[in-house]
């Protein structure tokens, strides 16, 4: 799993993507790993399928921890299911009120699903967090958008 994550730092998917898989071949019910896998599935033009399979085990054996849910609507906002994404983004924000992605996240899928005045909310929200997050120049884009 460390040489997983170290992998990850270094922006390198593939590679950490077969330690996680090793780590699943050790424990298959290890949620951290899954979760991990299912996210750099989804981040990386990886399988979604499989993506989402993993990320609804891992929330599963780990329901209340705000990364699984993340992933998990993160997940389904990658396949175009918003709607069903709202629901583990909201959980996620509701854990972590400080984490500007979860915010983020949680608009962008407000904002597929048509929402604009909650999307606006949950970027303007994610911004005033932080400047400088992954997407952080979309949430502004899409802001210049809705206003």
């Amino acid at each position: 799993m460390l040489l997983a994550v170290l992998y990850g730092i270094q922006e390198q998917p593939e590679k950490a993507n077969g330690y996680y898989r090793k780590a699943l071949q050790i424990d298959p019910d290890f949620a951290p790993a899954m979760n991990n896998l299912a996210w750099n599935y989804a981040e990386h033009g990886g399988d979604l399928d499989r993506a989402v399979r993993l990320a609804e085990k891992a929330r599963a054996l780990m329901p209340t921890h705000p990364d699984m849910a993340d992933t998990l609507g993160w997940v389904y906002y990658k396949k175009g299911w918003y709607g069903k994404a709202i629901r583990p983004l909201r959980d996620s924000v509701e854990a972590q009120p400080n984490n500007p992605l979860a915010h983020y996240h949680l608009g962008m899928a407000y904002y597929k699903s048509g929402n604009t005045t909650l999307a606006q909310a949950a970027l303007q929200h994610a911004l005033r967090l932080s400047q400088d997050f992954p997407g952080a120049q979309e949430a502004r884009h899409i802001l210049t958008q809705l206003r």
